[in-house]
């Protein structure tokens, strides 16, 4: 029994990925105990018993304790067996026996050790809420508890949101973070902002890609809205800019990969509407898109601000600006077109001090060559960028599939390049 428990631990463990020294020792503790409390009462009922009540203390402990065990009631069975095997040893033959296991002793010990273990986590609890007490004076929701998560850190913020960084307030554990949109009391004013945001979430859940941060649910508590989605770890696509330029061979990768999973999500009849570089985050599995709360289905009105051309003006499309009636992938083609002219030239393709003056350079100007200001640039690259940026959607390429067997010729074509001409 033991031993399977400690087989059980380590498919939970390897499950959630942990480490492989970790894995290891789970299945060597649990077959250790097995054995060291088997030949100590002879007794397989007698094993028996004492996994039972330590499942069933374990069980409760789990229940009941603010601070929940890090392994679970599995873990919390293992340390209920070490404390039965201490109970034995320090109170000896006190009361009954039933199947060589003293009963009061195995339950005394089963007791001390599960408060040792909770006492140590609640210790462990209050260090790192005295941690995230620090950061309090920076927002005031640090801390504050919403739904069954505790708010721990500002991720940033827009026109109509805050976004947060939370753990379960029953386990503060970062491993399982996620990230947590509140929106503005301004954004909530409007008395359909529920009903849309409940459709809107309806449509953000329909996707299901490695490169889409997932969206869990909305909800409100109180006078505030939120939604909780997937917590990204890694750095903006932006951020990396700030310090590091991709070569023109990485630029056309990264730019193949986000539009991969864009194109998953056009055929989904879903239109992202916000494509940029602050979006884009670059985690080890490759790059992924945050932030489809402007997302709609195509040629439907904007579900949170109808009416309104929504986006970032450095990266929108005409259409876009226009704030045409129906919105398909090509908008989103565009903007992706818009961040690959950053990432090959160095700089944005229209640029002013004003939005509205960027805004009108999106509509009216033309797009300036990228290989004046990069020599480097393939033709074949520079062509795809015009036809991905052109001023009439009909004019670009008529869906994303399109346009990325054209990146992927200049993706072989570079690729066969010598290395110092990439």
């Amino acid at each position: 029994m033991g031993f399977i428990l400690g087989l059980v631990e380590w498919t939970e463990a390897f499950l959630k990925g942990r480490d492989r020294t970790y894995l290891i020792g789970a299945g060597v503790v649990g077959l250790l105990l097995f054995w060291v409390f088997f030949s100590l009462v002879k007794s397989l009922w007698g094993l028996i018993i004492v996994v039972t009540i330590s499942a069933g203390l374990g069980y409760a402990a789990e229940r009941f304790y603010p601070a929940k065990h890090n392994h679970g009631l599995i873990g919390m069975t293992l340390f209920g067996l070490v404390g039965a095997l201490i109970g034995q040893r320090l109170l000896g033959t006190l009361g009954p026996s039933i199947a060589g296991v003293r009963i009061i002793p195995a339950f005394a010990g089963i007791l001390l050790v599960n408060w040792l273990v909770r006492s140590m986590r609640l210790a462990s609890r209050a260090r790192t809420l005295e941690k995230y007490n620090a950061r309090v004076a920076e927002d005031s929701m640090i801390l504050s508890k919403l739904d069954e998560y505790r708010i721990v850190e500002r991720l940033g913020s827009g026109a109509y949101s805050r976004v947060y960084r939370a753990v379960s307030d029953r386990t503060l554990n970062e491993d399982e973070s996620i990230a947590v949109k509140i929106f503005n009391e301004e954004a909530i004013k409007d008395e359909e902002f529920t009903r849309r945001l409940e459709r809107e979430i309806e449509l953000l859940q329909r996707l299901d890609h490695p490169g889409i941060v997932k969206v869990f649910k909305s909800g409100h508590q109180g006078d505030l809205h939120f939604m909780t989605m997937e917590y990204a770890d890694g750095e903006t696509l932006s951020s990396r800019l700030r310090k590091d330029w991709p070569n023109l061979g990485e630029s056309v990768d990264m730019t193949i990969a986000i539009g991969g999973v864009l194109g998953y999500a056009h055929k989904l009849g879903v239109v992202h509407r916000d494509i940029k570089p602050d979006n884009i985050i670059l985690s080890k599995s490759g790059p992924r898109i945050l932030d489809f709360g402007l997302a709609r289905p195509e040629g439907r009105s904007s579900l949170t601000q109808a009416g309104t051309a929504l986006g970032t003006p450095a990266y929108m499309s005409p259409e876009q600006i226009r704030d045409d009636e129906h919105v398909d992938g090509r908008a989103d083609q565009y903007a992706l077109g818009c961040v690959l002219f950053e990432l090959i030239t160095g700089r944005r393709p229209f640029e002013g001090d004003q939005s509205v003056q960027i805004m009108m350079k999106h509509l009216n100007e033309p797009l300036q060559d990228p290989r004046k200001l990069n020599p480097a640039i393939p033709d074949q690259l520079a062509k795809c960028v015009w036809y991905m940026m052109a001023k009439d959607k009909n004019n670009r390429f008529p869906n994303m599939e399109a346009a990325l067997a054209q990146l992927k010729q200049v993706q072989a074509e570079l690729k066969a390049q010598p290395a110092g001409k990439k």
